[in-house]
């Protein structure tokens, strides 16, 4: 992909995970943008969402996080993955 010749027919469609985040957290980078990649737009923007059970003592993102700094290792969560 990114030693595809410039010929104007490779595209890569790619979430911020892959084409910025990514390359900051791997060891060995494969790619570098800008550089190897030139971004031409925007198509969308990733929505971050955070859902907690009905039985999470917590209405809102702050009452959230005083939630887990008052009790520590008592909640858990779940992620799309590295970046996310």
């Amino acid at each position: 992909m990114s030693r595809a010749a410039p010929d104007g027919y490779t595209l890569l469609g790619a979430t911020p995970n892959v084409a910025v985040v990514r390359v900051h957290l791997a060891k060995s980078k494969p790619f570098q943008v800008p550089g190897d990649l030139t971004p031409i737009t925007t198509l969308g923007e990733p929505t971050i969402v955070i859902i907690a059970h009905p039985s999470v003592a917590a209405n809102n993102l702050k009452e959230l996080i005083e939630l887990a700094k008052r009790e520590p290792g008592k909640l858990s969560y779940a992620s799309s993955g590295v970046g996310s």
